[in-house]
Order: structure tokens, then sequence, then C-alpha cells
């Protein structure tokens, strides 16, 4: 059941996103400070660091600069140290092989290159920043094997 309007009406930007009673969705500058996060995690979006939470990333953190992706799984592992937090990716692998090299120049044609690409350019690359950043045992899975 929707539960809150796309769009507030208030300034561009401003609180739009897309609220569901258990899943709540709001767009945000992600290199932003921490005091932006804070705003849209918990103000805009109702965030609670006291329940188990999944924080999901489709398409995200490979677009991203290396720092910047670091320092955002660094505040989510920060913000949510109280519970149980699953950080779920789903991002491009795997620059080397003809689809992701495909792919990357493709992206980096149109303006969006792949920032992050080469410093975690596979599975066991993912699982070291993951178990660095945020501690903890990080596992990770490519399609071929999840399907």
């Amino acid at each position: 059941t929707l539960v809150g309007p796309l769009c507030s009406g208030h300034e561009e930007g401003d609180n739009c996103g897309v609220f569901f009673e258990q899943y709540r969705a709001v767009g945000v500058d992600l290199t932003g400070s921490s005091a932006t996060l804070d705003d849209a995690f918990f103000e805009r979006a109702g965030a609670d660091v006291t329940r188990p939470t999944i924080i999901i990333a489709e398409c995200v953190l490979q677009y991203l600069h290396p720092t910047a992706a670091d320092e955002l799984l660094r505040w989510c592992s920060h913000a949510f140290a109280a519970v149980p937090l699953s950080f779920v990716t789903y991002d491009q692998i795997r620059p080397g092989d003809v689809f992701g090299a495909t792919m990357s120049a493709h992206l980096h044609s149109k303006g969006s290159p792949l920032r992050s690409i080469a410093s975690y350019a596979g599975t066991s690359a993912l699982e070291a920043r993951y178990e660095e950043i945020c501690g903890g045992a990080a596992r990770s899975v490519t399609i071929d094997v999840a399907m």
C-alpha cells in the first residue's frame, strides 16, 4: 500500500520518493556529506536504526569514484551499526571480458563511466572491500552462479 506521495510538492528534490509501509526510496546525491545522507535516510525515508535493515544499491556503486563509494559504505556501516544490516548490490564486474569491455566503453561514450570497476573488478575484490570497510563476512555471487 502506498503510504505517501511520490512528490510532496516542495521545492524540486525535496522529499520526492516512493513510500510504502515497509519500503522507502528517495533520491539523494550519494557523494554528499553525512548530513545529506542523514537527511535522506532518516528524515525523508524514515529509516529506523533500531530495526534490521536491507539497503539495496542496484547499478550504483560502480558509477561512483572508488573513494566516494567506499565512504558511502562506511557511512551505512556506521549509521546502522546497532542493528543487523544487509547491503545488497547488483553491479557490473569483469571489465576485461567481452561483455564488460563493451558495456564499459558504451557507458563511457554516453558520459556515464564506471568509475569503480577497475578497482573492484571481481568477486574477491568486492568481498575484500566489504569485509574491510563494513566488517564481518561478505559474500558475492555472480549472476551465472545465482541462476
